[in-house]
């Protein structure tokens, strides 16, 4: 694919990376939930410090089922895996943040305040992993 021309976000490939990416999305979160939900509730942690060891307690999961299945990249790991760590690292950000916010100051149950992180850095790593860590 020539770089210089941008996917069609209505192709049939674009639609099957997103679905991919979605399925892929399901077991990451289901992982990242129940780790976050043992480190508050067996361990004691702070919400926002159980979501950032649960958020990077799924990264190794997340980045291969993604760079093998969701994008099928043939980008080479030391090509993909530092854009992919400056992705998610500034989704680590994103998450962390907006929990405190909803949490502490907002007043949301924690694992609420996850889900509605965990929405904003989807969208945030698809359009990253797509347009950038992923591609060729």
């Amino acid at each position: 694919m020539n770089p210089r021309v941008p996917r069609s976000t209505l192709s049939p490939a674009f639609r099957r990376r997103a679905v991919r990416f979605c399925a892929t999305g399901l077991l990451t979160a289901a992982v990242y939930l129940a780790v976050a939900w043992m480190f508050v509730e067996w361990a004691g942690l702070r919400p926002a410090l159980a979501g950032a060891f649960a958020f990077l307690a799924a990264i190794p999961l997340n980045y291969l089922m993604h760079k093998l299945w969701s994008f099928e990249s043939r980008r080479l790991h030391r090509q993909a895996m530092p854009r992919f760590l400056a992705t998610i690292g500034t989704g680590l950000l994103i998450n962390s943040a907006m929990i405190e916010l909803l949490h502490t100051f907002g007043g949301l149950h924690y694992l609420i305040a996850q889900l509605l992180a965990m929405c904003c850095v989807i969208a945030w790593n698809f359009l990253a992993f797509d347009r950038w860590v992923f591609r060729i």
